[in-house]
């Protein structure tokens, strides 16, 4: 279990401070997927950069499995134009023994759909697959957290379907834990094995998605709600 308890985050602003975390406390589920949702500025990002311990808190405790490694993936795909799908892929290996890493970088492309498209340069790769390569490349340090930070964003609503399918298929057969951060509610209910709905700089809600099966359909009654009821803590929050 990730724990985060009364986790508190402020940032120099014009002389004083703008606290952006006040006091958040959740459990965070190992082998699942977290989305967390919220209006702009209510401290999604800056959550993710403390899990990722890019940031530490001002007060409060983070609780992590003993020698977690954790990987994230941006909303840009991040990739080095000068090296191609594989290079890009194998950036994340570093030094192995030339087999194991050759038998590594097969399988991680393989599982992120990019089989023969190795050789191919960011440039020539659609913005789905961009991501998936960055996919591949968070997962070739074998972490035990991935932190995705609005990852499908900039894409179109179809390979935005498809790479949620993508990464739920992923997330299954590798039994990582993920923690998403999004805008967009649709997407949290339907990748989500639970949803934290953020406001003010705390958890609003916490939903339990677990017994939702899949795939699910946003239309269906249950989620209806649950989306209703995420909305009202957004639109209660004061921009």
């Amino acid at each position: 279990m990730i724990a985060l308890e009364n986790v508190c985050k402020a940032f120099p602003l014009n002389g004083g401070k703008l606290e952006v975390l006040r006091g958040i406390s959740a459990e965070i589920p190992l082998g699942g997927i977290t989305a967390i949702v919220g209006r702009s500025g209510c401290g999604k990002t800056t959550l993710l950069r403390l899990l990722a311990g890019l940031d530490v808190p001002d007060s409060g405790r983070i609780l992590l499995p003993e020698a977690c490694r954790v990987a994230t993936v941006f909303q840009e795909a991040r990739l080095m134009p000068w090296l191609n799908c594989r290079q890009n892929v194998a950036f994340g290996l570093g030094f192995r023994e030339k087999r194991a890493r050759a038998r590594r970088l097969d399988q991680l492309i393989a599982r992120v759909g990019l089989a023969g498209f190795e050789k191919a340069y960011p440039a020539q790769l659609s913005g789905g697959m961009q991501q998936r390569c960055a996919l591949a490349r968070a997962l070739a340090v074998e972490p035990e957290l991935i932190l995705l930070d609005e990852p499908f964003a900039a894409l179109d609503y179809f390979t935005r379907r498809q790479m949620q399918r993508e990464l739920r298929r992923i997330q299954q057969e590798s039994g990582k834990t993920l923690v998403l951060v999004t805008h967009n509610i649709d997407e949290a209910l339907i990748l989500g094995d639970q949803v934290l709905a953020m406001a003010g700089g705390r958890v609003a809600r916490q939903f339990d998605l677990q017994d939702q099966s899949w795939p699910r359909d946003v239309l269906a009654p249950q989620l209806i709600e649950i989306k209703r009821q995420i909305l009202s803590e957004m639109e209660g929050e004061t921009p």
